[in-house]
């Protein structure tokens, strides 16, 4: 992986996650399980020169060091956020849970909750439980937390975030072949709601393999 790899990457975290970022280029925010920093290089270079990564793998941090992404760190992101108290403006946590048991989870998700300022927002995303097509639920191994849209909705609630939000996380149009997925995606999804209208007397859900959970403090 080089930098031109991560940059590919850029506009679809923007599709992704530019609706949750804040006005204020001088917002504080981190990257929990950062990996190699790719997402920290995305939000430097649209200006938002107060953010860092955290990750527990120290290679990755090392890899992305080499690559030439800054504030990025090696260590536990638990440990990392204890008396960073109303400090950041927001929180990624961008396909962590997967790992993680239900313990870990909230105990990751109060700290988080204590670290963000008022009104201070946490981006997770994650393996959809939900999604039809379960490709994704089985490729960690371990003692895992399955995402479902109402589960994390509660999980956060619990803990104080408010407006907690879901989102698909469906094909980002990029160029012509992203706009062809995207199209194909729709079709699929509208099939997809159908057939949940039928079993269910409800169309709604979210069917795409990940799914963006948002909450306020």
């Amino acid at each position: 992986m080089n930098l031109k790899d991560i940059k590919n990457q850029f506009p679809v975290w923007h599709g992704w996650y530019g609706r949750f970022l804040p006005k204020d280029k001088s917002a504080i925010i981190l990257d929990a399980g950062c990996g190699r920093g790719g997402m920290v290089n995305w939000l430097q270079n649209k200006g938002y020169s107060n953010t860092e990564g955290i990750d527990i793998n120290r290679e990755k941090i090392d890899e992305g060091t080499g690559l030439g992404v800054k504030n990025i760190h090696h260590g536990d992101a638990l440990s990392f956020l204890k008396n960073k108290n109303d400090y950041y403006d927001r929180v990624f946590l961008v396909d962590v849970l997967d790992y993680l048991t239900k313990e870990e989870t909230l105990n990751l998700l109060e700290e988080i909750f204590k670290s963000l300022k008022k009104d201070g927002i946490v981006v997770i995303r994650g393996v959809n439980a939900e999604s039809p097509v379960g490709r994704l639920r089985n490729a960690h191994f371990g003692e895992r937390v399955d995402i479902t849209e109402q589960s994390i909705k509660t999980a956060l609630s619990g803990i104080g975030f408010r407006e907690p939000g879901a989102y698909p996380v469906r094909p980002v149009v990029h160029g012509m072949k992203s706009f062809i997925r995207h199209c194909l995606w729709r079709i699929i999804e509208i099939g997809l709601k159908l057939y949940r209208l039928i079993e269910t007397g409800s169309s709604a859900g979210i069917f795409t393999q990940n799914v963006i959970i948002v909450g306020r403090k």
